[in-house]
């Protein structure tokens, strides 16, 4: 067996790991972490080309590999003729009205979330799990902007009640870089935008994880102005890359760390109201003949020809 069609074997199990389609930085990221393969540019320019190979041939196919940094915005419209088409499209929507009245999950809750991660590449495996809990997720890459953070600090301002508290998770990179970013979040949504909150907690990564894990490290940039401030505070001079999380890992960790600011009791009486609330509509929906009035959109078309 050649070392190429060993890595591609490799690359295959790292994406037979996750349920969504994943950024070549992803698999490289993971092939470190698991696969012992050599953390430098060499290899990762090697796993690119053998990629690029893989779909050319068809052995991988081209919808499994994802490009956040270049998307294709589309601008299409469902559009009707008729209105008799409309209306019998509308038909599922109504008779099941009732499935889409919500409670906010976070109804009644003391305790407010928001998760922030580092990595642009990772954001399809953090929006799962905040679309999931109902919680803002802020995809940072990088350095956030001025603009993100103002947007984020005035929406939790508007949104907060006063008895509200706020809790900040963030998610990056272990190197001087990923440290700095998190420190310089704190200081300017306190400093700049005048956002309270009770706590700010970077989850992941940290120094801990890296040697509990076992994940390989890069050394840190010797470029990086703020290496040496890392090296004061940790004592190495490295770098690991949230990638390299294992995904169940990853998940569970976004998962436990929102969870642990959640009332369980209070959030049984929101899905109590929610079942409540959606009997009454189902109940009022009884009373619409929706098949009617699809008959009757049928029928002035038909007078109409």
């Amino acid at each position: 067996m050649t070392a190429t069609v060993e890595t591609l074997q490799e690359i295959k199990s790292v994406m037979a790991e996750y349920n969504q389609r994943l950024t070549i930085r992803q698999i490289y990221y993971r092939l470190v972490a698991d696969h012992g393969l050599e953390n430098s540019l060499k290899s990762y320019k090697r796993i690119v080309r053998i990629l690029s190979e893989a779909r050319l041939s068809g052995e991988i196919g081209y919808e499994e590999i994802e490009d956040r940094t270049r998307e294709i915005t589309a601008f299409d419209e469902v559009n009707y003729t008729t209105v008799y088409e409309h209306m019998s499209s509308l038909r599922g929507y109504i008779m099941n009205w009732e499935n889409y009245y919500n409670v906010p999950l976070w109804h009644g809750q003391p305790e407010r979330v928001v998760v922030m991660v580092e990595k642009q590449a990772l954001q399809g495996i953090f929006a799962d799990v905040c679309k999931r809990w109902q919680v803002d997720l802020m995809v940072c890459k990088g350095y956030p902007s001025l603009t993100q953070q103002y947007e984020l600090a005035q929406r939790m301002i508007e949104r907060l009640r006063l008895d509200e508290q706020l809790h900040i998770i963030y998610f990056g990179d272990f190197d001087p870089s990923g440290e700095n970013i998190s420190d310089k979040l704190q200081e300017r949504l306190i400093n700049d935008f005048d956002l309270q909150f009770e706590s700010f907690e970077k989850v992941a990564l940290t120094m801990e994880q890296v040697q509990d894990w076992g994940i390989p490290p890069a050394p840190a940039k010797e470029s990086d102005t703020r290496t040496n401030g890392f090296i004061d505070k940790f004592g190495v001079g490295i770098q690991v890359e949230l990638d390299a999380i294992k995904p169940n890992d990853l998940v569970q960790l976004i998962d436990d760390s929102i969870r642990y600011h959640f009332d369980e009791n209070i959030g049984k009486k929101s899905r109590e109201l929610r079942i409540s609330g959606r009997n009454k509509i189902s109940s009022l929906v009884s009373e619409i003949d929706i098949d009617r009035l699809v008959e009757k959109a049928a029928e002035d078309e038909e007078e109409d020809d």
